[in-house]
């Protein structure tokens, strides 16, 4: 089981406060709102494991390239055309052809691994405040998984602006 701690403000300053004291506590949160928020410090960098991820993809697709075809032209099939076989050379095209299809393949899997989809339930569309976001309502939400998250809430219940407060239980999947 996993929890969340759903904060509501009305005050954008309000949510540019907290949003900078949680970054100091370090949790994990996300914030919610229905127009753009001109917050003075952008949420956290996540570490950049998409370009690793996806340049292994690469390497990974033009290594099975290279290989299958060095399997095929040499050793499961050599053709001796004019007392020569099939050189590196020819492998080199469709090695990077694959290495495109593999490092897209790749980027594409992280991606939606990073971003947790396909995700067909939020557990924050369970939130009371939620209908509320279009009429101007800001959520905090916050995951209850550390210790740094009593630190947080005890914060997000003290400050001001803040309208209503709620805990959501959500089930792990997976």
């Amino acid at each position: 089981m996993k929890a969340l701690f759903v904060a509501e403000y009305t005050d954008a300053k309000a949510v540019s406060h907290a949003q900078d004291k949680l970054h100091g506590i370090g949790v994990d949160f996300e914030i919610y709102s229905a127009t753009p928020l001109h917050l003075a410090r952008a949420h956290r960098r996540p570490k950049r494991w998409l370009s690793w991820i996806m340049a292994a993809s690469v390497m990974i697709g033009a290594a099975l390239s290279i290989a299958t075809q060095y399997w095929t032209a040499q050793i499961s099939y050599p053709l001796q055309i004019g007392g020569r076989g099939v050189g590196w050379p020819a492998y080199i095209p469709s090695a990077i052809a694959l290495a495109m299809f593999w490092g897209a393949l790749g980027a594409m899997i992280a991606f939606f691994g990073f971003a947790k989809l396909p995700r067909l339930h939020n557990p924050i569309f369970d939130a009371e405040a939620y209908p509320r976001i279009p009429d101007g309502a800001i959520l905090i939400a916050v995951e209850c998984k550390d210790d740094n998250a009593e630190q947080a809430i005890a914060f997000l219940k003290s400050q001001d602006g803040l309208q209503s407060t709620e805990f959501l239980q959500a089930e792990q999947n997976g």
